[in-house]
């Protein structure tokens, strides 16, 4: 962490307390906040595509209004952003190359004046696309 980085955290200095919870810390010294990780500022909008994707099951779209659409959208973005930038996070993910992943990539470290981190080439997966097995006719004689 830098002096002026954004980061998310609990401030346990003004945090009220159920009377069962304090027992177990009288006596102790808290500190006035606990930071849970760091975050990058929303002026941060892509320029350029991805340079990796995730692979999802099909989903039907039984029942769904406009909004939950919206949602789904959204709520797939933040999730994401949040695999971008903690590498802890995205470990156990598979995250595959998408097409022209390394001219992508190449471009946005050009473009980033922020060390925001992502996922490197290194990490991804070659996607070898959909796979399907046709049954062959084999005869015995």
């Amino acid at each position: 962490l830098n002096p002026g980085d954004t980061v998310l955290g609990y401030d346990i200095h003004n945090l009220n307390y159920n009377s069962g919870d304090t027992k177990s810390m009288r006596g102790k010294e808290l500190p006035n906040a606990v930071l849970v990780r760091k975050i990058y500022p929303e002026k941060r909008k892509r320029k350029t595509p991805r340079h990796w994707k995730l692979k999802q099951l099909p989903k039907e779209d039984v029942g769904k209004k406009k909004g939950d659409y919206e949602r789904e959208q959204k709520d797939f973005e933040a999730f994401q952003t949040q695999l971008e930038e903690d590498p802890e996070y995205r470990k156990n993910v598979q995250l595959y190359k998408a097409n022209n992943a390394e001219n992508i990539y190449r471009a946005r470290k050009q473009q980033d004046d922020e060390n925001v981190p992502e996922p490197e080439l290194a990490e991804l997966i070659e996607d070898i696309g959909n796979i399907s097995i046709q049954p062959q006719n084999m005869s015995v004689d």
